[in-house]
């Protein structure tokens, strides 16, 4: 017998749950479907999980650029100390984040979701109808395709290591990579970035990243570019990763290799074909209202949908919050994708808003840059930040802030300052009159745009 609901939503990371929630303090009958544990990738294997690592190795790091302050301290990290305070953190998600959704009503099912049909969804046997159905299943690492991929291990195994091995070697540039590389460095393992391509952490500025990646090299970390991992072979003491280093043979001892060169869309046995739902390898094709372009009745939201947005969370909620409003009130809302932040959570932070020198270019604004070496600096001299920098993107005519992009320590609380300001097109010399703590990071603002 099948079971109806008003709205049924695959997937409880924060695209389905925040959907699920607001629909059903709508009235609406919802029921949600979760495969794996109830709470989604965010909380439970990627952003909450490895800023808790990334915390702690940030302070040991900072710590040691205290010592000539009279900071005398002997720190190291008890990787199995870290991982237990971790999981205090993340081993209550589930269970907390299921029982909310049932005491908003919301009927939960854990098992796999598969597609019967256009309005139907089989569920461990009970097969689910509704009008309207939302596909929130995230992403998840993409694998390699190397020859002894069997041993590659990817950024869950790695958040879950239950002891840090001594040589790690990260497939991949990107900020997964960086972030991982910085707390196993912190750590005291050795560490070797491998990528394939000419840069490292594409999106960044550029200069800043150079800077970023200097840090790296003080704490230990080895970044190789143009570095192409072919295969990986297992043996008595490890493995080896072989490498194309422009056109040459290299080599790479390590106990463990990971890979993060990306992440795909998660729709593996959904059977969309069943349901006549499109999709390619970027994900669900969507139209601007995040519906399904070849079946009315399904939506997509979050990382899962193909409509090229950043896979952030707060992309997911502001998808999320369209979906709602359009399965209450018709097709009316595309999602707002206002300037969003984004960091790179290492030791010192890369941050980025809104947009770069070309893109303000291209996008036809008189364009004016403020480069700043903010490195002597009060509160940057006090952290004894030697690379800390900052790029300001104006508009010329206006006198909006475009976007900003920082590398420093206090990166991640400055950035959402200047998200702010691009979100809310705020004015140059309105913002040089705010008033600000003093002497904090924020108190900087305003001498940014002097």
């Amino acid at each position: 017998m099948n079971e109806v609901y008003d709205g049924i939503v695959i997937g409880s990371g924060p695209a389905g749950s925040t959907t699920a929630k607001k629909l059903a303090e709508k009235g609406w009958k919802i029921a949600v479907v979760e495969e794996d544990r109830f709470g989604g990738t965010c909380p439970l294997r990627g952003c909450v999980p490895k800023k808790i690592l990334a915390a702690v190795a940030e302070m040991r790091t900072r710590i040691s650029r205290y010592e000539e302050a009279g900071l005398i301290a002997e720190s190291r990290i008890d990787w199995p100390k870290l991982q237990a305070f971790k999981r205090r953190f993340i081993e209550p998600v589930p269970f907390q984040k299921e029982r909310d959704l049932q005491h908003s009503g919301i009927t939960t099912y854990r098992g796999h979701a598969a597609f019967a049909g256009q309005q139907t969804v089989e569920v461990n046997g009970h097969i689910l109808f509704a009008k309207r159905i939302l596909i929130a299943t995230g992403a998840k690492p993409l694998e390699l395709p190397i020859e002894g991929r069997e041993h590659i291990r990817y950024s869950d195994d790695f958040l879950d290591l239950p002891e840090l091995p001594r040589r790690i070697v990260f497939i991949g540039g990107g900020y997964i990579s960086f972030e991982f590389a910085h707390i196993a460095a912190s750590c005291g393992s050795e560490v070797h970035i491998l990528q394939r391509g000419p840069s490292v952490l594409e999106g960044f500025d550029e200069e800043l990243v150079q800077r970023l990646v200097a840090e790296s090299e003080k704490i230990g970390i080895q970044v190789h570019l143009q570095a192409a991992a072919k295969a990986v072979v297992q043996h008595e003491k490890g493995y080896t990763v072989r490498t194309d280093c422009n056109g040459v043979s290299q080599e790479f001892e390590a106990d463990l290799v990971v890979a993060a060169a990306g992440r795909k869309p998660n729709l593996e046995g959904l059977a969309l074909e069943k349901a006549h739902v499109k999709y390619d390898k970027q994900g669900i094709a969507v139209n601007p209202f995040m519906q399904s372009v070849s079946n009315p009745h399904v939506y997509a939201a979050g990382d899962v949908a193909g409509n090229g947005s950043p896979q952030l969370t707060p992309i997911a909620h502001l998808d999320a919050d369209a979906v709602v409003y359009n399965w209450l009130n018709g097709n009316e809302q595309i999602p707002d994708y206002r300037p969003v932040p984004s960091v790179v959570f290492t030791t010192p932070k890369l941050a980025s808003v809104g947009l770069s020198v070309n893109e303000a270019a291209e996008a036809g604004h008189s364009v004016d840059v403020l480069d700043l070496d903010i490195s002597e600096w009060f509160t940057y001299r006090l952290g004894g930040e030697k690379n800390a920098k900052a790029k300001m993107i104006l508009d010329r005519n206006e006198g909006h802030i475009l976007g900003a992009h920082i590398v420093s320590d206090e990166a991640d609380q400055l950035i959402n300052l200047f998200g702010l300001c691009c979100q809310l097109k705020l004015n140059v010399k309105d913002l040089q009159q705010l008033a600000f703590a003093f002497p904090t990071p924020g108190a900087d603002l305003p001498a940014f745009l002097q």
